[in-house]
């Protein structure tokens, strides 16, 4: 028997230009899929968007 769990990938990153459609495809994807949707620009950028320092950045990242 297959062990399926080696083929599901952890994290899908799903690129494209601004009006794309984006967020309305990886929402779907990731409600099709049972995963957790993370919006990039919230873990990105500070308020008023102002451009993290790498510790914040990091720290977020690796809280996801």
């Amino acid at each position: 028997m297959m062990n399926t769990s080696v083929l599901k990938p952890k994290k899908i990153n799903v690129i494209g230009t601004s009006g794309a459609g984006k967020s309305t495809f990886s929402k779907k994807l990731a409600q099709a899929l049972n995963y957790p949707y993370i919006e990039m620009d919230k873990v990105f950028w500070e308020s008023n968007w102002k451009w993290p320092t790498d510790e914040k950045l990091f720290l977020n990242e690796n809280n996801q």
